[in-house]
């Protein structure tokens, strides 16, 4: 699905709505510079919108960005910031956001969107990833959620509420292992945790209703 996305990539739901919003409450003008800290997809979503925007982008990168992103956004940028000195944590994330200060500092008008705890982030996924999901399977037997992003989760759990899926309804089961890989804040490369024994157990059974489901031609909950 994230490979219609205009950069085909899940950031362009949050980029657009986030962008969006701030337009409107008049955040961004035609004399506003976007600064924002990222590790290449996200500021590659904010290039390609704004650059149709004729809005000024300056993206804060790091050494672990991949070429052709960078390349790519060199092409639709007049400025690319790219920081080279690791952070405490051994990662880039804090040096980005100590850039993205100095930019905000030096810059005359400027829009940071904050991607890591903009509210307009998760609603853009609550509004268009979630949202598109229900409408195009209509009833949901099974939902799987990564934990990080933060907004995707934010979205799928609010959407959730508000359509009686799981934990709240019968009908829905959820499978969500404890222990989630993923890389901690700072950047660093750390060893995966992966899902215990109990949850493997968990996710084989449930699967393995749903294919058996599935060879009987139907989902499961669903009426005979």
């Amino acid at each position: 699905m994230e490979l219609e996305n205009r950069t085909g990539s899940a950031k362009d739901r949050a980029a657009i709505w986030i962008l969006r919003e701030a337009m409107r409450r008049g955040e961004i003008t035609r004399s506003t510079t976007v600064v924002e800290s990222s590790s290449g997809n996200f500021a590659l979503a904010l290039a390609s919108f704004l650059n149709e925007l004729d809005v000024p982008f300056v993206p804060v990168l790091d050494p672990n960005v991949n070429a052709a992103t960078e390349r790519t956004l060199r092409q639709l940028c007049a400025r690319v910031e790219k920081v080279t000195e690791p952070d405490g944590t051994g990662g880039y994330l804090l040096s980005r956001l100590a850039r993205v200060t100095e930019l905000r500092a030096e810059l005359p008008d400027v829009y940071w969107p904050n991607q890591y705890s903009n509210p307009d982030g998760a609603r853009g996924h609550y509004e268009l990833t979630a949202r598109e999901l229900l409408e195009d399977v209509g009833r949901i037997d099974y939902l799987f959620v990564g934990s990080a992003p933060v907004r995707r989760s934010t979205a799928s759990r609010r959407l959730g509420e508000e359509h009686r899926m799981p934990p709240w309804s019968p009908s829905t089961s959820r499978a969500r292992p404890s222990s989630v890989p993923r890389r901690p804040a700072g950047g660093s490369r750390h060893r995966i945790q992966h899902p215990s024994a109990a949850d493997r157990r968990r996710l084989d059974q449930e699967g393995g209703r749903a294919v058996r489901a599935g060879r009987g031609g139907r989902l499961p909950g669903s009426a005979a």
